[in-house]
């Protein structure tokens, strides 16, 4: 009887999977276009304290708000966690 079902279960997946190959091709979806914006010719110039931080950064005693980064140096901003999902 084992048999009998593991042949019937068998043909029925090959069935299955013949009929998904044949199946209507995906589509792709419409490419929409970016806005246009015009890049800034030059950054704001902002002036730093003495101290090599922004004024805003002044009461932050142990620098959990604010980073003070020198002119040229790479910022990477990252994310560990999923991306799927509640």
């Amino acid at each position: 009887m084992s048999r009998r079902i593991f042949t019937i279960l068998s043909v029925l997946i090959l069935v299955s999977m013949l009929l998904v190959a044949c199946g209507p091709a995906a589509t792709e979806a419409p490419k929409q276009e970016a806005p246009k914006q015009e890049a800034p010719t030059e950054a704001p110039k902002v002036e730093a304290p003495k101290g090599g931080a922004p004024a805003d950064c002044a009461g932050d005693a142990d620098q959990k708000k604010c980073a003070v980064f020198k002119a040229g140096d790479s910022i990477k901003i990252g994310f560990g966690g999923p991306m799927t999902g509640d």
